[in-house]
């Protein structure tokens, strides 16, 4: 697996289940679903790691790991951007672009910390699992 072909297994992954628990918390009436959003970061974060870590049978290079978590940290803000604009567009909120910035803002540096933490982490469930070696 390339570099690539986790990006966009991220991608495409992220972007469904996003769009399928907003869905699904809108239609059973549940507000603030941030810890959904949270869970199913970390939750791919581990799957994508460790796809590359079974089909390669190794973890990233020094260069790799940076790589992608650069790459997952922008799909991360890109896909918060588009779905917060698309979330406001659909209501009658006068929300400007500073707070939407700073909140956009916020919620990166939290989430390119999680996503940080858990590529390093996938090493440690790669090594404990045996499927590379320590």
């Amino acid at each position: 697996m390339t570099i690539k072909g986790l990006l966009l297994r991220f991608i495409l992954g992220y972007l469904a289940l996003l769009i399928g628990a907003g869905l699904a918390l809108n239609y059973f009436g549940i507000k603030g679903g941030s810890w959904v959003n949270t869970g199913i970061l970390i939750g791919l974060v581990y799957w994508v790691c460790m796809s590359f870590g079974q089909k390669n049978k190794r973890y990233f290079t020094k260069n790799e790991k940076i790589a992608t978590v650069l790459g997952i940290i922008s799909i991360d803000l890109l896909l918060q951007f588009v779905l917060s604009v698309a979330a406001l567009s659909g209501t009658n909120s006068n929300v400007g672009a500073g707070p939407l910035v700073f909140a956009l803002g916020f919620v990166g540096l939290l989430h390119a910390l999680v996503i940080y933490y858990f590529v390093g982490s996938s090493k440690k469930l790669l090594i404990k699992q045996n499927i590379i070696a320590g």
